[in-house]
């Protein structure tokens, strides 16, 4: 397993673990969750820049309805 795959897989097991407290609360990942932790596993952006990504939309925007049929990493 290559530097690569190592931070992929730690970041995917970090996202289960997090996805697996939640549901012992009863909350479940939505659909733009679900898209924003499968774009950072494959690397294609970052949780940080995901996430100011996703606050600029929303004050532009008001909503974050369209935001990831708007993003090319998605």
């Amino acid at each position: 397993m290559n530097d690569s795959e190592t931070v992929s897989t730690s970041i995917a097991e970090a996202f289960r673990q997090s996805e697996s407290i939640l549901a012992l609360e009863g909350m479940r990942p939505d659909s733009t969750s679900i898209a924003i932790k499968n774009a950072v596993i494959a690397g294609r952006i970052t949780g940080s820049q995901a996430v100011a990504e996703m606050c600029e939309y929303a004050k532009t925007h008001q909503t974050l309805a369209g935001f990831i049929q708007s993003r090319q990493w998605a």
